[in-house]
Parts: structure tokens; sequence; C-alpha cells
């Protein structure tokens, strides 16, 4: 036990990112009017317990649908994932206040 313990200390100080993985709520796929597409990704962050958003934009819609069936089939997305996926900043205050 010892040994898992100092492995996934070891392995979170290396890359913090493997570790902070999220699961998708919601997906969903769409057309951009630019010819892109996008990925957004609705999670939940379970220490706040509150839903966020995510997404990614691609030029390949090969490349779109595979990341897309990867989290629908409940894969694990994180910022070090693909490398056009951000994270949209949570709301500080109901917009029209």
């Amino acid at each position: 036990m010892r040994l898992l313990n100092k492995a996934l200390l070891v392995v979170g100080l290396i890359a913090p990112e493997t570790l902070f993985a999220y699961s998708a709520n919601k997906v969903w796929l769409d057309d951009l009017d630019n010819g892109n597409f996008r990925v957004r990704v609705q999670y939940t962050v379970p220490a706040l317990k509150e839903f966020r958003e995510a997404q990614a934009i691609y030029k390949s819609k090969r490349e779109a649908e595979v990341f897309y069936w990867h989290l629908i089939r409940g894969g694990e997305f994180a910022t070090g994932g693909p490398a056009k996926l951000w994270f949209l900043p949570p709301k500080s205050e109901p917009n029209p206040w």
C-alpha cells in the first residue's frame, strides 16, 4: 500500500493533469458557420458540486467525432488532453444582474 501511495505521489508531481481528469455529464457536437466543429462538454466539479463547461474546436470533422465518441463512451478528459480543449471560466454573478 505504501508503494502505491508513493507511486501516486510521484505521478501527481510529474504530471498533475493526469490525476485531475473529469468525466462528461453531457456532450454536444456542433457544426460552426466557419467550417469548424465544436465539441462542448458539461462536467461536474466534485469538490464544488457544480456544473461547468469546456469546449474543443476542430477543423477536421473526423478528429471532432473521435473526441466526441471518446467522451460518449465514458472516456475522461483533462487540461493535458487534446491541445485545443479549454475550460470556460465559471460565472461569478448572474447575467443580467
